[in-house]
């Protein structure tokens, strides 16, 4: 029997309905959707749908949801109420077979792992990012579109790369950290640091 899902999107992100990514689903929940519909399909509610749907026989619910905070704490919110997440990847997305991918993992359309590379739950790689080999993306990570990443990298919890960024061998990109788009990232991040430029340099700390 095909799982039966629904999705959670953000304001802005559209992914999986909108590349083609049709798993049995069954809608959109989006609190701030603007209308009944969203990338072609039902926009059933908010968060406060989740024990209707529950009845209803839907058992997973799939995240795409940019911001990390927010998708980190729906899935939680998803996995108490019972539901399943599970992992999705484009069809035209190239992951290696040795790849090992956690629960609630979004892998976009273009999308590139190589292989060894260990990518935690709740994390989001999205279009034509490159991750190479043996590199680590933990937990409730975003790995932004057009990111290149050479091999050996370890991206921290929270962690937000940001579009177009390149990140060199062996780099450790703290937790919470959030490197800026267009970044060039040659040496270690700090937990919980901003960082921008070519080369990336820290200019703040993440508030709060």
């Amino acid at each position: 029997m095909v799982a039966r899902q629904a999705f959670m999107v953000g304001d802005h992100f559209k992914f999986p309905f909108g590349q083609g990514l049709h798993v049995g689903e069954v809608g959109i929940i989006d609190a701030i959707a603007r209308s009944i519909r969203c990338a072609g399909e039902i926009v059933l509610g908010g968060v406060e749908q989740l024990p209707r749907l529950k009845d209803l026989g839907i058992d997973s619910v799939a995240m795409g949801i940019g911001d990390n905070t927010a998708r980190q704490s729906l899935a939680r919110l998803s996995q108490e109420s019972g539901f399943n997440l599970p992992s999705l990847v484009h069809p035209e997305a190239i992951v290696s077979r040795d790849v090992e991918l956690g629960e609630g993992v979004v892998i976009a359309a273009g999308a590139i792992i190589n292989p060894a590379c260990r990518i935690g739950d709740n994390v989001l790689i999205n279009t034509a990012a490159s991750i190479d080999h043996e590199s680590i993306i933990s937990s409730g990570a975003h790995v932004a579109p057009g990111v290149r990443m050479a091999g050996r990298v370890c991206v921290g919890q929270g962690a937000f790369v940001g579009v177009g960024s390149v990140v060199i061998d062996n780099v450790r990109i703290g937790a919470g950290a959030i490197i800026g788009a267009g970044s060039l990232v040659l040496q270690d991040v700090p937990d919980g640091a901003v960082v921008y430029g070519a080369p990336a340099k820290v200019i703040r700390q993440v508030e709060g």
